[in-house]
């Protein structure tokens, strides 16, 4: 099957958020099933570095702003078809923005000409290569949907995938006449959206197929390039869940959220929450993938997999405070959990007595640490118990937890705060 999969933005080209990882990821994701993917998208700047010098070119007549060049190359593993019309792309910076931090104001034109071109690959096709399926990504692809469905003669299906429907392509309604649109649209079923152009709308009503992306993989990549803009020094992040997904379909979640946010990067292995257990082996397949991959915070029942995961050269966090001692004992490097949270320091002495070779201290230390960890627990309030430990040792009201998370009653809040006079914490409060 050939698809033409049409995009503003295609990693390692270009990039503003998610939307490009994807479009990046999926010629190769789909390349093993016999799927012969190429991506169609404006020759900005950037993506003309890109190209080899000795890249397929032909002249484009008849687009929105005026007469352009069809670039076909493959560059960074992808096949890639670049619409080059510098008068609408030869612009530095972000590719929506001006330096004004608006948006452009033709851009219109230039996301017009995009579909335009799109939708004549689709129908005549371009080098002798015509595609079976186009796929068309967000608002600035969403016209190339019009004009294959009101455009004369049989055309391709069409699929249209909203990654961020926040934005809509509306423009005013003088700008179908120089898109070269028909009338017989512009009306309430068609590309008009509360008397305004729509780009999104178009995609929606006149698509075959209308698909989101993965609320995991995307939002999850969003989430990781803002928490690197943020000052995040690394990040973790569960497997894909709710449906099962192969290995390889983990893995290239890992791949593109990672990428996101190109720091250190650590798996969250909660098979009892997600359904989903990172065995060695898969591990491996991971490792492979993503460069970024530093270790894993393990919170699975199985605890020899932790000697396993440091033979792979990973950092091995343990899940469970319980067993931080029995973990660090075969490789583990640390123990993320909720009740170290809550006296700190019980965790830190069990560091200490490890570090410093006197096994039998660390082993009473980390009695002593579970035992509390025991003590200071409050039956199916798990987030609540940390907040009015911490509330009291602080003595700052950290409040109630998110719902659905149960407050607790005052006469638990009371009980637990004898217990931790009882253990011997420190308090401010």
């Amino acid at each position: 099957m050939k698809v033409l999969s049409v995009a503003s933005e295609c990693a390692p080209f270009v990039k503003t958020g998610g939307l490009a990882d994807v479009v990046g990821a999926l010629p190769g994701a789909l390349a093993p099933s016999g799927v012969e993917m190429r991506v169609l998208m404006p020759a900005y700047p950037a993506v003309k570095e890109a190209l080899c010098e000795n890249a397929e070119t032909r002249d484009i007549a008849r687009l929105p702003g005026g007469r352009a060049r069809l670039v076909s190359a493959r560059a960074a593993g992808i096949d890639v078809m670049v619409l080059d019309s510098p008068r609408l792309f030869d612009r530095p910076g972000n590719p929506y923005l001006g330096p004004d931090g608006r948006d452009w104001p033709d851009n219109h034109l230039r996301y017009g000409a995009l579909c335009r071109l799109a939708a004549r690959i689709a129908v005549d096709g371009a080098g002798g290569w015509q595609p079976d399926v186009v796929h068309l990504h967000d608002w600035q692809a969403g016209l190339a949907a019009a004009w294959l469905e009101l455009g004369r003669g049989p055309a391709p299906p069409s699929l249209f995938t909203i990654h961020n429907i926040a934005f809509q392509g509306l423009f005013p309604p003088e700008a179908a006449t120089p898109l070269g649109l028909p009338k017989t649209g512009f009306h309430p079923e068609g590309y008009e959206y509360f008397g305004q152009v729509g780009f999104l709308k178009a995609g929606l009503v006149y698509a075959d197929r209308i698909s989101t992306v993965s609320p995991t993989t995307a939002r999850s990549a969003r989430l990781a390039e803002h928490a690197a803009k943020a000052g995040a020094e690394a990040i973790c992040c569960v497997p894909p869940f709710f449906y099962g997904q192969s290995d390889k379909g983990i893995v290239e979640h890992y791949r593109v959220v990672a990428a996101a946010a190109d720091l250190p990067f650590f798996v969250y292995n909660l098979p009892s929450a997600t359904g989903v257990e990172i065995t060695p082996d898969l591990m491996a397949k991971i490792q492979e993938r993503v460069p970024q991959l530093a270790g894993l915070k393990h919170s699975a029942p199985y605890i020899p997999y932790v000697k396993s995961f440091a033979e792979m050269g990973l950092s091995c966090l343990i899940g469970n405070c319980r067993l931080f001692l029995p973990a660090l004992l075969i490789g583990a490097t640390g123990c993320v959990d909720g009740p170290p949270n809550m006296a700190p320091e019980l965790w830190v002495n069990i560091w200490r007595a490890f570090e410093a070779g006197d096994i039998p201290a660390a082993s009473k230390a980390q009695e002593k640490a579970s035992s509390a960890a025991e003590a200071l627990s409050v039956t199916s309030k798990f987030h609540g118990t940390i907040k009015a430990v911490l509330g009291q040792r602080l003595g700052i009201d950290c409040g109630d937890p998110r719902l659905p998370g149960e407050p607790l009653t005052a006469a638990e809040r009371a009980e637990l705060a004898e217990k931790v006079v009882a253990l011997g914490l420190e308090c401010c409060g």
